[in-house]
């Protein structure tokens, strides 16, 4: 992903010597960490743009962080969440339609939604 710009947005996180150890696969806890918060960041900037409500806003941000999802959840969940995550999804595919750069950033958040999904 040279010239993506993950590194310099790491860097805003990390100290720059920690981020080449990250990306070189050489401190995995840190880079999953830094990964995540990168995912949230994205997460954060499309819902910016979905122009959503504060309050519905910040509990989809606390859905995204805490990892308790229970069946019951999933299946109590309503038509708003149901069209808050289509929603998501079109934003997500406009962001791939932007350009490559575009894809590139749909395409890392997909990847790390599936590593953080797997890793549970």
């Amino acid at each position: 992903m040279d010239g993506s710009g993950l590194k310099e947005a790491e860097s805003k996180i990390y100290a720059t010597n920690s981020v080449d150890k990250m990306l070189n696969d050489h401190a995995y806890a840190r880079s999953i960490r830094g990964h995540t918060l990168l995912r949230l960041a994205l997460s954060m900037k499309i819902f910016e743009e979905m122009k959503i409500e504060g309050c519905v806003l910040d509990e989809l941000i606390e859905q995204i962080t805490s990892r308790d999802v229970s069946y019951e959840d999933v299946e109590g969940c309503t038509s708003s969440s149901n069209s808050s995550i289509d929603q998501f999804q079109d934003k997500l595919n406009e962001l791939k339609a932007r350009g490559s750069t575009g894809q590139l950033w749909a395409q890392y958040f997909e990847m790390v939604s599936i590593a953080l999904f797997h890793s549970c």
